[in-house]
């Protein structure tokens, strides 16, 4: 009876055990799915940027052919007209070299999300084996 009494406590001391690591197990996914969460909304968030920023540089790159077009019609009596539009093309040029340049940060902080995110799945795959390895393991000792 004694013995029984001490399997009996063994048991129940690793059942607590067991039962307070699930409980961390659980305390981890959760903070990990509310982090994960996150960074799809980062990602949302990325991915919404770049797509204003490619309207904005096919919209300065229908007005710049455009200007290109009128620059080429342009006669050589409209000298004046001539320098207004270099000026204005060369605005355009520089504004759209800085929505380049944006948009390939942008670029390079999907791909930082994007590497975040696997690695956080590799990292829950991982909480997920082991929270069924402990499963297992109380299953086992009921």
């Amino acid at each position: 009876l004694e013995k029984c009494k001490a399997e009996a406590k063994d048991h129940a001391s690793s059942f607590t055990i067991l039962s307070e690591s699930k409980v961390l197990v659980d305390d981890e996914l959760a903070e990990t799915k509310e982090y994960l969460e996150k960074q799809l909304m980062i990602v949302s968030q990325v991915r919404d940027e770049l797509a204003k920023s490619k309207a904005e540089v096919d919209a300065l790159n229908a007005e710049h052919e455009s200007m290109s077009m009128r620059l080429g019609d342009a006669s050589d009596d409209h000298a004046s007209t001539l320098i207004s539009v270099k000026a204005e093309k060369a605005c355009l040029e520089t504004e759209l070299a800085a929505l380049k340049e944006k948009m390939e940060m942008s670029s390079e902080l999907k791909v930082l999300v994007d590497d975040e995110l696997a690695e956080t799945k590799d990292y829950l795959e991982k909480q997920l084996m082991i929270v069924s390895e402990v499963r297992d393991q109380l299953e086992k000792r009921k």
